[in-house]
């Protein structure tokens, strides 16, 4: 009889802080006529696991920082810039797709006006052994509330570079306190 209580395999009890930098590759109106764009932050993504049917996502953290610019100043007078800072939060959804893990991603929080999303697919870089330094590769979805009833976004790629540690670290640390 195999026991199906504990679920957390060895690769899911680390926490991987990671840091991360992305551009766009689809944008909204509202934010296509911009000439410069700077998308970077900070990731929490933690062992913790919550259960949603046969589901079992992992609760991530997030913060970014987000802005639109023009180049002149003449087209900077009537819009302006546009972005800055979210605090996000969500569940990482990991599946197995042929030889790769991809991780599916969902995440909401408060953006620099109102609330907004993100979806987003990543695919980890395969490193050999077991380094714990992780690159990831993504698309990600933004959608951003401008308004009662309007809004903007954007697809981009990014790149993310983490490093795994593991709850027994973290632990022996805390324990010097």
């Amino acid at each position: 009889k195999k026991n199906h209580s504990n679920k957390i395999s060895p690769r899911e009890t680390y926490y991987i802080p990671s840091i991360y930098s992305s551009f766009p590759i689809i944008r909204l109106q509202m934010t296509s006529d911009y000439d410069n764009v700077n998308i970077s932050g900070i990731r929490l993504e933690t062992p913790i696991q919550i259960n949603i049917g046969r589901l079992s996502p992992y609760l991530i953290f997030e913060y970014r920082n987000y802005v639109f610019s023009f180049d002149n100043e003449e087209k900077k007078q009537p819009k302006g810039d546009f972005g800055g800072k979210a605090f996000i939060s969500g569940l990482k959804f990991p599946f197995r797709l042929f030889k790769t893990k991809p991780e599916f991603s969902i995440m909401t929080g408060k953006f620099h006006f109102k609330k907004g999303a993100l979806i987003g697919l990543d695919l980890p870089q395969k490193l050999s052994g077991n380094s714990p330094l992780k690159i990831k590769y993504s698309i990600r979805t933004n959608i951003i509330q401008t308004g009662n009833k309007n809004g903007t976004g954007w697809v981009d790629f990014g790149l993310f570079l983490g490093y795994s540690i593991n709850k027994e670290i973290i632990s022996s640390i805390r324990d010097l306190f």
